[in-house]
């Protein structure tokens, strides 16, 4: 102003997020699900069914472990292979590409978080169409609306939108699994987490 006095208007803050590409996963599936677009019953108790129900367990992986898949075919948790490249190819793990899912089921992915104390992380979680995801074995809570959740058979995250959650990191390596379960087209999630030098992700604890 003339008097040379100032002020501030607004201020907003915004967390620096660095993304999980899409070679920080591993993923395993398809794998069936009771909710269906095709034919079959699409209620919110049917969602919720499959998202309670114990297909992997999340609070490890076992890289040599066989599990029974959709149509009785063997599954295992398996890296990405290929050598695309590209910017929606990076960033997003695409379910039909990685598992060869369709539409209306369930996959898994997995990450190894290291970091080099114990501390706190955020996550931006995006799920097309409903996931869960845990933390060394214990379920993360989002900001999702509660009503949108209990729409959506309790799914954390949903619509393709990225939910936050918060992460607390120990000290070395952290595993964090989502459970992701398709809806009427193809699917996939795409997640980052805070950009932190002491904070990195891969596909393998070794890494």
């Amino acid at each position: 102003r003339r008097d040379g006095a100032f002020g501030i208007y607004a201020l907003q803050l915004l967390p620096k997020l660095k993304p999980l590409t899409n070679s920080d996963w591993l993923v395993a599936g398809p794998f069936k699900s009771y909710w269906s677009c095709e034919g079959g019953e699409n209620t919110s108790a049917a969602l919720a069914k499959d998202l309670a129900e114990t297909i992997l367990p999340v609070d490890k992986v076992e890289l040599d472990a066989v599990f029974t898949g959709l149509n009785g075919k063997k599954v295992r948790w398996s890296p990405k292979t290929d050598s695309s490249v590209g910017d929606l190819n990076d960033l997003v793990v695409g379910m039909p590409i990685r598992t060869g899912s369709a539409n209306s089921d369930i996959n898994y992915a997995a990450t190894f978080i290291k970091s080099e104390s114990d501390r706190s992380a955020l996550l931006h979680l995006a799920t097309d169409w409903w996931g869960l995801a845990w933390l060394n074995g214990e379920r993360l809570s989002s900001n999702i609306n509660p009503k949108l959740k209990a729409d959506s058979g309790d799914a954390d995250f949903t619509s393709m939108v990225p939910y936050q959650a918060i992460l607390r990191l120990k000290k070395g390596v952290n595993i964090l699994i989502v459970k992701q379960h398709g809806g009427s087209l193809g699917s996939g999630m795409a997640a980052y987490i805070s950009d932190a030098p002491d904070i990195k992700a891969a596909a393998s604890p070794k890494d």
